[in-house]
């Protein structure tokens, strides 16, 4: 479930319950205002609730975090699909002629993943890549004096993404490419300001590879397209559903709270040791949880909270059950 709001209901909480009880396993989107506020249905007990992280699995800043938050997935430039022609399609490569020339056409292409940003002109161009850092290589105005029929290589900052591509094509520049100051990937928009080039975003990762590359040729390519990227728990809520049908599919007679807790304990731990409000117990990983299934209800191997331990919440327990007896919780 790719939804939420603020304001849980006691239907609503009823419906999950039920959902979970008939052996339906309930996912839902944390939320994305970024702070520790919980979001329904997410935050229900019986309902896995799905933080964000980027492509080298750190917390999106934009993703809720609090004690209700169970596991994490993919939530930062995500490649999904669009209706027909309204997304936007990318291409960022290099190309270099074979031997030094190029013969009937002959030429090799190393690409780069790219996400436009929103306001992006479209088009296709060449030129050579030049690195805008005649100020501070952010984009400040004089960044990109020598950048005429080239394209713009820019650093992530504190200058707006628009002031950026402006800067690049006042001076003559073909398209502009940004990198991150992070290691991941990450969209962004220009929308509200008069862009006519090409802009996209790439990874810190690839930026530093684009550094090293500074003088070579590059064809970018924005176009509209059926798919195009996007941030956000919604996107991260897929993936975990995704990879519980894929793992379920396995042994059909596993039980909901089988696949939750099997997810739970094999998630790869990103944040804070254990548990934390950021990711809780990591991020969704389908080989470890296909290569240790098993649904007899024991998870021998489970690292989660064992019978008779104190819990808040069933997603603490191996059992996938915490319940109060004489007045205190505990795994059951």
């Amino acid at each position: 479930m790719s939804l939420g709001g603020g304001t849980p209901t006691q239907t609503e909480k009823a419906a999950m319950d039920n959902a979970l009880a008939n052996n339906v396993l309930p996912i839902a989107a944390a939320g994305n205002d970024g702070n520790n506020r919980k979001s329904y249905p997410a935050a229900y007990d019986s309902v896995m609730s799905v933080a964000a992280v980027d492509s080298v699995l750190s917390h999106a800043d934009f993703s809720q975090w609090n004690d209700d938050v169970e596991i994490a997935g993919p939530g930062v430039a995500v490649r999904s699909t669009v209706p027909n022609g309204q997304g936007t399609e990318v291409q960022l490569t290099r190309t270099e002629c074979l031997g030094g020339r190029c013969l009937n056409g002959a030429f090799v292409q190393s690409g780069f993943e790219a996400a436009a940003f929103l306001g992006s002109a479209e088009g296709d161009v060449t030129g050579n890549l030049y690195r805008c850092n005649a100020v501070d290589g952010l984009g400040s105005p004089g960044d990109c004096s020598g950048a005429s029929g080239q394209v713009c290589l820019i650093q992530r900052g504190s200058i707006s993404f628009a002031e950026k591509v402006q800067e690049c094509q006042r001076r003559g520049g073909l398209a502009a490419v940004i990198f991150n100051s992070s290691d991941a990937l990450f969209t962004g928009t220009v929308e509200g300001s008069t862009i006519k080039v090409p802009a996209v975003a790439v990874s810190g990762l690839d930026g530093a590879t684009l550094e090293s590359e500074v003088g070579s040729e590059f064809n970018v390519v924005v176009t509209r397209g059926n798919y195009d990227f996007y941030d956000g728990t919604s996107m991260a809520t897929p993936h975990v559903s995704g990879v519980a049908a894929a793992v379920w599919s396995q042994n059909p007679k596993c039980k909901a709270r089988d696949i939750r807790v099997l997810l739970d304990y094999t998630a790869q731990d990103v944040d804070a040791s254990g548990r934390d409000v950021n990711t809780g117990y990591g991020v969704v990983d389908y080989g470890a949880a296909l290569a240790n299934l098993d649904c007899d209800g024991k998870q021998e191997n489970c690292t989660l909270k064992k019978s008779g331990a104190a819990c808040t919440s069933m997603s603490e327990c191996c059992s996938g059950t915490c319940e109060t007896k004489n007045g205190k919780k505990a795994c059951r």
